[in-house]
């Protein structure tokens, strides 16, 4: 979920059940509205800076669309650049691309070849840059193994590239059009997304029952934490994670525990939890204890309060 910096709005987006719209939650009046952005398949949320954040429009059409929000007005779009091929347009207030993140991950069919593309927002000028992953090839099973995610790492021009039910994230660097690293996770094979703290200098993400940290720049793990069990000798994933305003908690979702609990981000032991029900996949934790968070299967919202854990 995306928080104003106002604590008025939580904005989410679950493709399944929002398709091309985003889910708003306005916490005066505890009420939720579903607002339409466009018929896009799905969509993905990136946060961005001074309460900006981008949506990617993915579609089955070969189109894409990236649109350029304020978290304060979720619903108005402030610019957007359509991509059909090898053709796009930029609209709107163009100052505004040098605030949200510029590497995005789609799949389209662009000079002729279908598939996964980095589309590069060239913030200055305008312009897009479009490139295919080499290192994205036949070792990867592409019937399962699609690309989840890109991420920018801070004060650098790598980017953090995941596949999904795989454990080693790529470090690619897009001047060069090569692979920088390959990392370790933990070996779960799960669908990790990347979120790079604004306090710390770390990066953490999901590898399908664990929680990992990794320090920044190295991108060593310095632990690592199993925060769902398995039940009848199969595995069980987490949900979605976020942080608190002052990043010393990192919150999750946990679907097949029925619960959101949130974690000390230094020691990653369990110090408050809130039994909601349902099964929460995407979740975020208020200033006041208070849990937002949405059901995996049907999105419906799911609320409840924190409970402080003495032992964890």
């Amino acid at each position: 979920m995306i928080r104003d910096t106002n604590g008025k709005y939580l904005i989410s987006s679950l493709g399944w059940v929002d398709k091309g719209s985003i889910w708003v939650f306005e916490n005066q009046t505890e009420s939720v509205r579903i607002v339409p952005l466009s018929d896009a398949t799905y969509l993905t949320l990136h946060r961005g800076k001074q309460n900006l954040f981008s949506v990617g429009h993915h579609s089955e059409k070969d189109r894409f669309q990236i649109t350029v929000h304020s978290a304060t007005n979720p619903g108005e779009v402030i610019s957007q650049v359509f991509i059909d091929g090898g053709r796009f347009s930029f609209h709107g207030d163009l100052n505004v691309w040098t605030k949200v993140p510029k590497a995005y991950v789609t799949y389209i069919s662009h000079s002729g070849i279908k598939n996964f593309w980095l589309i590069l927002i060239e913030q200055n000028r305008q312009d897009i840059q479009f490139q295919q992953f080499e290192w994205y090839d036949d070792s990867f099973d592409k019937g399962y193994q699609g690309i989840v995610d890109v991420a920018e790492v801070p004060d650098s021009e790598l980017l953090l590239v995941t596949v999904q039910r795989d454990s080693n994230p790529i470090l690619y660097d897009p001047s060069k059009q090569c692979v920088f690293r390959k990392l370790d996770l933990v070996g779960n094979h799960g669908n990790p997304k990347a979120y790079f703290l604004n306090t710390r200098s770390e990066v953490w993400m999901n590898d399908y029952d664990t929680i990992v940290k990794l320090s920044v720049p190295d991108f060593l793990v310095v632990a690592a934490k199993k925060l769902q069990e398995s039940k009848d000798g199969m595995s069980q994933f987490i949900g979605n994670f976020t942080f608190d305003a002052n990043e010393r908690l990192c919150v999750v979702a946990r679907p097949f525990s029925g619960d959101v609990i949130a974690l000390n981000v230094d020691s990653l032991k369990t110090r408050y939890y809130c039994e909601i029900g349902s099964q929460p996949l995407d979740a975020f934790m208020l200033e006041d204890g208070r849990v937002i968070a949405r059901d995996w299967h049907t999105g419906d919202l799911l609320t409840g309060k924190m409970k402080r854990r003495l032992f964890g």
